[in-house]
């Protein structure tokens, strides 16, 4: 079973805070609430209702993984706000990836159905991780008072 068969239909609305914005209809989930219960949110620590919005938007597809963008639009957050809740559910027990948009796949957040998807998505992360060492590395070893010196030559 995949995420959009249980979850309901957004709706297109006008919003006061910004125009022609979609809407999710929150009072319309209990069977998707249900089965996410079922499916393990039930064994995590208890969510506020931004991560539960937040949570609903994500797909538990790989292959059309949902982006950043589109869950701020839909719960009216701004997505430094979104990530940092993605972070929050992650924290809490949530199995949340991010896709890259790499080898012509998509960005945006899936919830992984295999291990084989886990594996994809953490393989990215670890990458990242690796980079953001190397930079951290160099950042400490720069001269700080000779570094211009070293420019202009």
């Amino acid at each position: 079973m995949r995420f959009d068969d249980i979850a309901p239909p957004i709706i297109k609305t006008k919003n006061k805070r910004a125009k022609n914005r979609v809407s999710f209809p929150f009072s319309k989930c209990t069977d998707f609430f249900e089965r996410i219960f079922y499916e393990g949110v039930n064994a995590m620590k208890q969510l506020n209702d931004i991560e539960t919005r937040v949570l609903e938007l994500i797909s538990h597809n790989a292959d059309r993984p949902t982006s950043c963008e589109y869950i701020a639009n839909i719960v009216g957050i701004t997505e430094r706000t979104t990530k940092k809740v993605i972070n929050s559910l992650i924290l809490k027990g949530v199995p949340i990836l991010g896709g890259r948009g790499v080898d012509g796949k998509k960005s945006g957040y899936y919830i992984p159905r295999t291990e084989e998807e886990r594996q994809d998505g953490l393989r990215s992360f670890t990458n990242q991780i690796k980079e953001m060492i190397k930079r951290q590395k160099a950042l400490e070893a720069i001269d700080l008072t000779t570094w211009r010196n070293e420019e202009d030559e």
